[in-house]
């Protein structure tokens, strides 16, 4: 990942500790944005989550605490259209309408994150 990105937070729903997220470039050059969050002590694995359609990063924010609390690294990321990803129409409220310009996480930019994960 490359520059650093928002994590937008609220009293009731805070960012997790250890960790941020960052823009990265998408194949076609599309802004895209992902967050790595890691435990308090040596991890033991790794979780990439992939929100569903509508849903961003900070959605997720609970299950990321209780990843980390079971002590595994957590990224997770907005698709494309969604989230502070890059739209793909005008009107940022239209949801994208067709899963052709939904690549998978791996081919999307973010291949050396996914190496470097435990």
């Amino acid at each position: 990942m490359t520059d650093p990105a928002p994590l937008l937070s609220i009293p009731e729903a805070e960012a997790p500790a250890n960790g941020g997220a960052a823009w990265f470039q998408g194949r076609d050059g599309a802004r895209l944005r992902a967050a790595l969050f890691h435990p308090d002590g040596p991890p033991r694995g790794s979780a990439v989550l992939s929100p569903g359609r509508t849903e961003p990063i900070e959605k997720y924010f609970e299950v990321v605490r209780e990843l980390q609390a079971r002590g595994f690294v957590v990224l997770v990321h907005d698709w494309r259209g969604h989230g502070l990803s890059v739209r793909m129409t005008s009107d940022p409220m239209k949801p994208v309408s067709s899963l052709q310009h939904q690549p998978s996480p791996a081919s999307i930019g973010f291949r050396s994150s996914l190496r470097s994960l435990p």
